[in-house]
């Protein structure tokens, strides 16, 4: 409950006296040692009330305690700190044959691996998940582990696989009645929604997950939404609410001592700030936001705030310090891509608008990069209208193609 309420600090320390008066327990004290392959009952993955009898409860406790403390981390964006506890957890699981515990601690990896952009392990994890939740019944972590399958691909633009799972997902939890998970896929779905340009879709999404994050008292997830609310206020042209949007979702963050939320409304807050042409507080947001990036070790999401500062330099007539910004952008897409970032197109976009400023011979070769890309991307839309509404109605898309028709033949 701490953690939703983002007490973290106070979380951490009750789980590692937690965790330090278990591992101080004679060895004597730990029960017996597991047959391998053996599953835990229970409803909650790794929390069940009776452990059989085949596993060693103090051991499972141990198990438990750090994977909630790789949570703890996880959600303050300490996520190297994360991945060692979701480890231990994961090997202790493994030794006494909690196959739901195991599931869990897997699934916990994953989601670092997509928070630091390595997409194929944060899949292969997932997948690994979600199979030991079919042999297990576990239907709760089935939910949580398809709804992240279902960001993997959201991130990568799979759009009708995202929301695929994210429709399976919502069955699961009106089956067992998990309404914060219920709020979670709302806001998930109404990501999908913006990307495409289904803004009207992407806001009733939205309110729908703020609503029920608000009456759950889940702060991390109320900071999550409005900071999402932001840069949809800033799609719909209206910049002074994306602003208190986002402002919303910085003071609940910052009290929190949440660092990814926080990464995210400062971009938002930079785009919006950046519409109303007031440059010094965008290039402030943007640099904040580029910060906090650099330090959860984020490369891909670093490129957002980074080409933001590139466009402000640009509207500040500093045509040669954009060009010095978006360097490191085109080294970056030479290796990686720009997966899991929310506007990808924008940041083709800005890039080329340096490189073309500058009469760089690499402007046309990066365009014809971002239409394939764009175009790539819309051929995996599942509607004739949400494929136009993805290339016409999304500003930066539009403004691709457009640049596209204009290069020589």
């Amino acid at each position: 409950v701490r953690m939703h309420q983002g007490d973290y600090q106070v979380a951490q320390l009750h789980l590692e006296r937690a965790l330090a008066l278990i591992q101080d327990l004679p060895a004597s004290e730990n029960g017996k040692q597991a047959t391998p392959g053996q599953k835990v009952d229970g409803s909650t993955p790794g929390l069940a009330k009776q452990p059989p009898p085949s596993i060693e409860p103090l051991r499972q406790a141990e198990a438990d305690t750090l994977r909630t403390l790789g949570s703890v981390f996880w959600y303050q964006g300490k996520y190297d700190q994360a991945s060692t506890y979701f480890r231990q957890a994961l090997r202790i699981y493994r030794q006494i044959g909690d196959r739901r515990g195991e599931g869990s601690a897997l699934n916990n990896l994953a989601i670092v691996a997509r928070g630091q952009g390595s997409y194929e392990q944060a899949r292969q994890h997932f997948k690994a998940s979600l199979q030991i939740c079919y042999e297990t019944g576990d239907r709760q972590n089935e939910g949580y582990t398809l709804n992240n399958l279902g960001v993997v691909a959201s991130d990568q633009g799979n759009y009708a696989q995202a929301r695929s799972c994210y429709e399976q997902v919502l069955q699961i939890w009106h089956e067992i009645g998990n309404r914060r998970g219920e709020s979670l896929v709302f806001s998930n779905l109404g990501v999908i929604s913006m990307e495409q340009g289904d803004y009207a879709g992407a806001k009733n999404y939205y309110e729908q997950s703020l609503r029920i994050k608000q009456e759950l008292g889940d702060w991390y997830g109320e900071s999550e939404t409005l900071a999402y609310l932001s840069l949809l206020a800033h799609f719909l042209d209206q910049n002074e609410t994306a602003l208190d949007y986002s402002q919303q979702a910085l003071l609940i963050a910052q009290e929190l001592g949440e660092h990814h939320v926080q990464a995210y409304a400062f971009t938002f807050q930079g785009v919006a700030l950046e519409a109303l042409q007031q440059l010094p507080e965008a290039q402030q947001a943007y640099q904040q936001a580029l910060k906090l990036r650099q330090e959860l070790g984020q490369p891909n999401l670093s490129m957002e705030p980074l080409a933001g500062l590139a466009r402000v330099a640009m509207l500040q007539d500093d045509i040669e310090q954009a060009e010095k910004l978006v360097e490191p952008i085109l080294q970056h897409l030479e290796t990686g891509t720009l997966d899991g970032t929310e506007e990808p197109f924008r940041i083709y976009l800005s890039c080329y608008q340096v490189l073309q400023a500058r009469e760089d011979s690499r402007a046309p070769q990066l365009l014809r990069q971002a239409y394939q890309l764009l175009q790539e991307r819309a051929a995996r839309i599942e509607t004739k209208d949400l494929r136009q509404s993805f290339l016409e109605k999304v500003d930066a898309h539009r403004q691709i193609l457009q640049a596209y028709r204009s290069l020589p033949a």
